[in-house]
């Protein structure tokens, strides 16, 4: 290679591993910064054209500058406001000890007339959950003494109407046990008393047998009317005692929930005088210490907000890529064309 014609480009078209051993801090980005360096100095001659050794020397360069692109990094970082130039922050402590007593004498008097409307709207909601357990143990007496009386005075009617039907099926026996006579006496025409006319004897021990075969009576009621009237008297006189011995136990579990809603007014109207006499010491000793920090920021006025704003924005032209670009032209390349 002839060391009289190499330029930067061409260096690093042989081999783009060229800035192989550059080092950046982590919030400059290597490629940005490598393409910077090309566009600005590329046609540039380098100003070592072995390429091995300008290799090397790259690292080199970059690690000795790293301190100060640490510092222009972390100076570009610093939180602040463009228009202020006064910041000051301060800590102090204030101890105080001692005494302190306060006296109150005399007559304090409140007097509230008027109304004093409460209006409660919404929804309120109860939720009992778990077991409740209630045990009875113990006697119980209950004595019932005097006399209970029952009086039933009115009409009872009841009113039938329609047809009323009896079915017979079977036999029915008529049983007769002994003699049976029958005597007929008649009166002759011209006789005051009755003599015999016929006589009729039958044997012991008869029986008559009727059968029926589905045999039907039916009755019919036309709107047939019961009526009967009580003035009743019903007397009870009672000396009773009952006794009940329990050992019981009742357990219940809820999960219920219980919700209410409100729309209610209350009012009040209060005309009342509230009257306090004091005469106390209030006394306190403070052993205390506070502690206070403080920050103070703004323009102190020697700088005009207008100038610090036309700071602010020559400061934005400050590139941090370009700055390290300057440093490495300077180092590596002949400035000339």
């Amino acid at each position: 290679m002839s060391s009289s014609t190499m330029s930067l480009i061409g260096l690093y078209n042989y081999d783009n591993e060229l800035f192989k051993f550059l080092t950046v801090p982590d919030a400059v980005d290597k490629s940005t910064l490598i393409d910077t360096i090309l566009l600005r100095g590329g046609e540039f001659e380098v100003l070592y054209s072995d390429y091995e050794f300008m290799q090397y020397s790259i690292g080199a360069w970059s690690r000795k500058w790293t301190p100060t692109f640490n510092r222009w990094v972390n100076a570009l970082s610093i939180p602040y406001d463009p228009l202020e130039n006064y910041d000051r922050n301060e800590e102090w402590e204030d101890t105080n000890t001692g005494t302190q007593t306060t006296t109150n004498t005399g007559t304090e008097t409140t007097t509230n007339t008027g109304t004093q409307t409460t209006t409660n709207t919404g929804t309120q909601t109860t939720t009992n959950t778990g077991t409740e357990t209630t045990t009875n143990t113990g006697t119980e007496t209950t004595t019932n003494t005097g006399t209970e009386t029952t009086t039933n005075t009115g009409t009872q009617t009841s009113v039938g109407s329609g047809n009323e039907t009896n079915v017979r099926s079977g036999s029915e026996t008529d049983q007769a046990d002994g003699g049976n006579t029958t005597e007929n006496q008649v009166s002759a025409y011209d006789a005051a008393d009755y003599s015999a006319h016929d006589k009729q004897i039958y044997d012991t021990d008869q029986s008559n047998t009727h059968t029926y075969t589905d045999v039907t009576d039916t009755h019919t009621l036309n709107d047939i009317t019961s009526e009967r009237t009580d003035d009743l008297t019903a007397e009870r006189t009672d000396d009773l005692t009952q006794e009940r011995t329990d050992d019981l136990t009742q357990e219940r579990t809820d999960d219920l929930t219980q919700e209410r809603t409100d729309d209610l007014t209350a009012e009040r109207t209060d005309d009342l005088t509230s009257e306090r006499t004091d005469d106390l010491t209030q006394e306190r000793t403070d052993d205390l210490t506070a502690h206070h920090e403080g920050r103070v920021h703004g323009n102190i006025g020697v700088t005009t907000s207008q100038q610090m704003l036309t700071a602010e924005l020559d400061l934005g032209y400050w590139n941090i890529y370009e700055k390290i670009t300057d440093l490495f032209l300077t180092e590596f390349v002949l400035p000339v064309y």
